[in-house]
């Protein structure tokens, strides 16, 4: 099984376009997608 520390290590020097239409749900999940890639754009 994969774990949290994994997945981060696996995920840096990864960028990720995240789209989404309603504005909180955009920044929570960009919030936590930023915890674990190390750029997050949104749109």
């Amino acid at each position: 099984m994969i774990n949290a520390r994994e997945i981060k290590k696996a995920a840096q020097g990864i960028s990720v376009l995240y789209v989404e239409d309603d504005n909180d749900l955009r920044q929570n999940t960009a919030r936590l997608l930023s915890t674990l890639f190390s750029s997050v754009t949104t749109a």
